[in-house]
């Protein structure tokens, strides 16, 4: 199995935290976002290789990571223009090849992560995919998103992208186990008449509809989406530091 990480996007919502850098390259402590994502799942036994999609500013995001890391080898792909997760993913369609991989978004943060064991449950069970999940407590949360109906056998019915009255207090992620084959449904994926890019949830429908049985996983203990300032507040206090909204650094926090 491969794991494909995104991380091409600029993220212009949190530019004031930024400062021009891309998201992923924010640290938290002694490392950066990415820098953490590639760390957890190089630990899984049956990842293979790390695919890394950059674009924007891809240069510090290679110098930083390197070939190499804790002995798993990385690779890159280059997403030339940034138009949707979708696209960056069919920019690594040629170096997944023939290999079942996970999806991680480079932007997205989950602390105590499940990956290892989803991925040993998607091979025992023999499933064809499966949708990391995260329960939240306040639902408008899911709007930013997308919204999940699971049925008793915890097997998917539905997918909406950012609902305006959610199936219930299950947030779907960027965090996604697929068999190889998947791949192929992006060249029927349509392209959203507003936004001008395919998307995530409508890629997802189509797997839903030719296989007919999707499941589900919790992606860890808090999962953090990387897209705004209060989300980077929330992601440092998970840390333990102190935010100090009224600071205009380069991160925004100061140590406890």
């Amino acid at each position: 199995m491969k794991a494909v990480i995104l991380a091409a996007g600029k993220g212009k919502r949190i530019d004031s935290v930024t400062n021009g850098e891309n998201k992923c390259l924010l640290k938290i402590r002694d490392k950066t976002i990415i820098e953490y994502n590639v760390e957890n799942i190089s630990r899984i036994d049956e990842i293979n290789e790390i695919i890394i999609v950059v674009g924007y500013r891809s240069h510090d995001i290679m110098s930083k990571i390197g070939n190499y890391y804790n002995g798993k080898r990385i690779s890159y792909c280059i997403q030339k223009e940034q138009k949707g997760l979708i696209n960056a993913l069919e920019a690594a369609k040629y170096a997944v090849e023939d290999n079942d991989f996970i999806l991680i978004l480079g932007d997205e943060f989950i602390i105590n992560n499940n990956y290892s064991s989803a991925i040993k449950r998607f091979y025992e069970k023999k499933y064809n995919c499966m949708i990391g999940i995260a329960e939240v407590d306040d639902i408008n949360l899911v709007k930013k998103t997308y919204t999940i109906e699971i049925d008793e056998n915890d097997n998917i019915l539905d997918f909406i992208e950012k609902p305006i009255k959610p199936f219930n207090n299950i947030m779907g992620t960027g965090n996604i186990i697929f068999k190889k084959s998947f791949l192929k449904y992006i060249d029927q994926t349509p392209v959203n008449s507003i936004r001008g890019e395919k998307e995530l949830v409508d890629f997802l429908k189509i797997i839903l509809k030719e296989y007919g049985k999707v499941t589900t996983f919790k992606v860890g203990d808090s999962y953090i989406n990387l897209n705004t300032k209060e989300d980077y507040y929330n992601l440092v206090r998970l840390f333990g530091i102190k935010v100090d909204i009224y600071r205009d650094s380069k991160y925004g926090v100061e140590s406890i």
